[in-house]
């Protein structure tokens, strides 16, 4: 029977003026039993848990949330900075983030910083200030001056796609030298022998690896050559720039006395997509002429007139990773020693390095 069918409901028109005095005397228990059942505590017996719910559900009592963060000094939610939200893989990695969060109870705050600095900064404040309880990170670059603020905190933080370097702060990433590695043999299984790497700036762990694995995977190749150029292909750029200097590129690299590669590396998704459409527009064939391949997998890729071989990074898997190491390192793990989670890429060999895998 309800507390309204016993005549003892008072009902209330502002249910964030229901306290936990006004539960324990409808409950008929004492306010610190109130207390102790509401934080989910189990060492209250089931048939008080089941008077203080029904209590607080008649009463319609709901959480203040900032009152107990100030109690607690943190909050039921976590923080999610990423640099481009609208990039397809990022957007995958939120969604698996939140979907993980919310079974642990946990809401989540995501901040898009647009590869900016100075949002990057703003942002990692108010995760500070709002008291969050763990953060996952995806920083503009691998300096750690750029989060001093957050690595000083006392907030359990690890990060995705960056290691922070010489600092005790997990990561979880692909495994950058896996994915080169089979993307490079499957060109050199097609006979390619005159490389162009495109590939981002140098400050971030994942063309910083990528660009050494090709170098290095490359260098004892007799007769094999490779041309790289580094660029900023992030959003602080903006699509329209980025498009223009990726086509420039390709445009340099074709013709009578130019290096006219056999093999293109592209440093991401994004990449690929602006290379096979500024050869496509130039009439040079994929993978006849030259072969093209790449990193992280978007709707599209697969539907080129040569659907295009890439490494992608199973953010499910990373995602879900990165959520249990931060829930670890938010129930007090004592193991302090860094802890970097490599994911072994999802290889999608097609036709644009010469008819599938080799």
């Amino acid at each position: 029977m309800s507390f309204v069918e016993r005549g003892l409901i008072v009902r209330r028109d502002d249910s964030a003026s229901v306290t936990y005095t006004d539960i324990a005397r409808l409950a008929g228990v004492s306010t610190a039993t109130v207390s102790r059942v509401l934080a989910g505590s189990a060492s209250v017996s089931r048939d008080r848990q089941e008077r203080v719910h029904l209590a607080a559900e008649q009463l319609g009592y709901r959480p203040n949330r900032a009152a107990r963060a100030l109690r607690r000094n943190k909050s039921d939610t976590i923080g999610l900075v990423v640099s481009d939200i609208e990039y397809p893989p990022i957007a995958r990695l939120a969604r698996v983030i939140e979907s993980e969060a919310a079974l642990q109870g946990l809401g989540l705050m995501i901040c898009n910083t647009d590869e900016s600095l100075t949002r990057q900064s703003f942002y990692i404040d108010l995760l500070l200030q709002e008291r969050v309880a763990g953060v996952i990170a995806m920083p503009a670059t691998d300096d750690p001056q750029q989060i001093r603020s957050l690595l000083d905190s006392d907030i359990p933080t690890v990060t995705v796609d960056r290691i922070v370097p010489d600092h005790n702060v997990d990561c979880v990433l692909i495994d950058n030298a896996a994915a080169t590695h089979a993307l490079v043999a499957d060109l050199l299984g097609h006979q390619r022998r005159r490389f162009l790497g495109i590939f981002g700036t140098q400050d971030a762990t994942p063309s910083r690896e990528r660009l050494e694995a090709v170098q290095e995977q490359l260098s004892t190749r007799s007769g094999v050559t490779l041309s790289v150029r580094t660029l900023s292909l992030g959003s602080t750029i903006g699509i329209a720039q980025a498009t223009r200097r990726i086509t420039s590129i390709v445009q340099e690299s074709f013709g009578s006395s130019a290096y006219n590669p056999d093999a293109i590396i592209c440093s991401n998704a994004m990449t690929v997509e602006i290379v096979m459409k500024t050869l496509f527009e130039r009439s040079i064939r994929v993978p006849d002429e030259v072969s093209v391949v790449g990193y992280d997998d978007m709707i599209g890729l697969d539907l080129f007139y040569s659907p295009v071989t890439v490494a992608d990074q199973p953010f499910d898997r990373i995602g879900k990773r990165a959520v249990e190491l931060l829930l670890s390192r938010m129930s007090g793990d004592a193991d302090r020693s860094q802890r970097i989670i490599r994911i072994q890429p999802d290889m999608q060999f097609r036709d644009s390095c010469g008819g599938g895998h080799s």
